[in-house]
Parts: structure tokens; sequence; C-alpha cells
């Protein structure tokens, strides 16, 4: 029965984050987790809802926790390292990301989240070794063209750099805010 109870409640918490009622759901995840102690996902989910509310603090707390449960949680540690790299520790959201690649080899999304992560360390030409593996998992990921243009740029490769923006606008990256870097709009 608790089990089904703690079920019952991650449901709730999981259908409570999709409606935008991220404390709710909170104490949703806080009840399945008090009837089912080793409850990994709702753990997880727990640290998903604490992200959305900007305590990033508290949500790699449920991601470690849910790992230390569930040692091969590749959603998890990916939550886990898009949480650290808000924080702006970068080192360890790399950390968190080869995890992920470990149990989730094909993974474009954390290879992605990988090369953010070298890049705001200026490790940009492990962030576009990374971008690489990601476009190669996923052809048509845009936004992994637009970081890796980026990074080849700060590497002073402009002419890649422009190849590799002028793909990502191809595939439908919408720019930035701000607009293209100009450099990119001085080669259009």
């Amino acid at each position: 029965m608790a089990v089904n109870g703690a079920e019952f409640y991650h449901d709730s918490g999981v259908a409570h984050i999709a409606a935008g009622l991220y404390a709710t759901a909170g104490g949703y995840f806080a009840s399945a987790v008090e009837l089912k102690p080793d409850f990994a996902e709702a753990y997880c989910n727990w640290g998903v809802a604490l992200d959305r509310m900007g305590m990033f603090d508290k949500a790699c707390s449920k991601y470690a926790k849910a790992v230390e449960l569930k040692r091969d949680y590749a959603d998890a540690y990916f939550n886990w390292g898009e949480a650290l790299g808000k924080l702006g520790r970068y080192e360890d959201a790399c950390d968190k990301f080869a995890e992920v690649i470990k149990h989730k080899p094909d993974d474009a999304g954390a290879y992605y989240d990988w090369a953010i992560a070298l890049a705001q360390l200026g490790r940009n030409k492990e962030a576009c070794a990374k971008c690489a593996e990601a476009v190669r998992l996923q052809p048509d990921f845009a936004e992994a063209y637009w970081n890796w243009g980026i990074s080849l740029h700060d590497l002073g490769h402009i002419d890649e750099a422009q190849e590799k923006l002028r793909k990502a606008k191809e595939l439908g990256c919408e720019p930035p805010p701000d607009g293209w870097p100009e450099w990119f709009e001085q080669a259009e």
C-alpha cells in the first residue's frame, strides 16, 4: 500500500510540475519519499521542482540523493549538471555530464550542455569536440551548431565559425535577443 501511495504522490507531483505549481509539487515529492525513502525518481523530480523555483543548491541535493539511490540514473546526473551550471559551477557540471555519457552514451543533449560548461571555462577546443559529438548524434541540432560556431570563433577559427552559424541558422536556430554576432552578419 505504501508503494502505491508513494507512486500516487510522485505522479501528483509530476502533474503539478506540468501545471507550473512547483512548490505544491515539492510537497507531493516529500510525501512520496516519506512513504518510500528509496524512491530515486521522486528525489529527481523534487529536484526539478526546486530548480524551476530557482533553488539550485537545494535541487542539487535532491539530484545527489537520487544518484546515491540509483547510481546509473542518467536523467538525475543531467539535471544535476544543468543546476550546477546555473550556479556557475562549470567544472562540477562537466563531471555530471560525463556521468550522463557513461550511462547514456548517445545523449546529444548531454554533449551539448557539457560543451556549454566547457566554453564557460574557456576550454573551447574541448567544447567544439562535444558539439561535434552532439551533432553527430543529432544532425539537426541547431543550438549545438550555434555553440560550436561561437567556440570556434573564440579559438580564432572565423571561417569555420561562420560555417557552423550558417548551419545553425539554416536549421532554424533563433538569434539571441541582441541579434546575430557582428562578425557573422558581416560575412552574410
